[in-house]
């Protein structure tokens, strides 16, 4: 994308959002307050969201309010979805130190690196998370269990984030599906807390889903996992359209 014409798509995007631009860490990147038009009686907790415009990508986050008191309240779980639009091929991507650290350093083994590497650089770009630890450097007892695969601070917090996709090779992701993948995953997020040697104050399961339907199917799954496993864990959603590269295997 040349310069001019990433210029016209952020202008597209301030111009379809009214956001209250506010200073960056990050020098020209935007994050405001998107306000929708007011209704009769409305939640202001549920009708704000927020929007970050970078030079890589853009993320709007829905109810953000909400997301702000969940990621606060240590004691509580829940579920929040954000949309996550490319703006260029990951590999032009100009990558924080902190997710460049990510891509380079050993992990436990798996194959989903990209994935990894962009829900650092979206925490840290959109809310100003700061990596502390990557997956390797993460201590625990016992061993072998399940792991976290990043550490950050962010609203002054320790949060463990574990990534994951989403995602069905053939056909469309079902509740199912998407019951199974939550349960082990949340299930994993407890006992990585447990076994860990950093106090944490609370996790983030940051799934990617490849569309809006698959986003809305694991809404749908969440509701159905018991309290014990959702603990105090924060399921983050976010719908990566157009971005395969997310849910390649390398």
């Amino acid at each position: 994308m040349t310069r001019r014409t990433e210029k016209h798509v952020r202008r597209v995007f301030v111009a379809t959002h009214i956001t209250t631009r506010l200073p960056s860490k990050h020098g020209n990147p935007t994050f405001g307050t998107n306000i929708p038009s007011a209704t009769p009686n409305a939640k202001v907790g549920r009708s704000l969201c927020s929007s970050y415009i970078g030079e890589n990508f853009t993320v709007i986050v829905k109810e953000c309010m909400r997301f702000t008191l969940l990621i606060t309240d240590t004691n509580r779980h829940g579920i929040v979805c954000s949309n996550f639009r490319p703006l260029k091929a990951f590999g032009r991507m100009r990558l924080t130190a902190g997710a460049e650290k990510m891509g380079l350093v050993p992990n436990a083994g798996g194959s989903s690196v990209i994935s990894e590497v962009l829900s650092c650089e979206m925490l840290m770009r959109a809310f100003g998370a700061k990596l502390m630890k990557t997956e390797m450097e993460v201590m625990y007892f016992p061993h072998g269990g399940s792991i976290t695969d990043y550490t950050c601070r962010v609203y002054n917090l320790t949060i463990g984030v574990s990534v994951t996709r989403a995602m069905k090779y053939r056909g469309d992701l079902t509740v199912e599906d998407a019951t199974r993948l939550l349960n082990k995953k949340l299930a994993g997020v407890v006992q990585a807390t447990r076994n860990c040697l950093d106090v944490l104050d609370r996790q983030i399961l940051h799934v990617w889903t490849m569309n809006k339907n698959s986003a809305n199917v694991v809404v749908q799954a969440y509701s159905r996992i018991a309290d014990d496993i959702k603990a105090n864990t924060l399921v983050l959603v976010t719908v990566a359209e157009n971005n395969a590269e997310i849910f390649w295997n390398r």
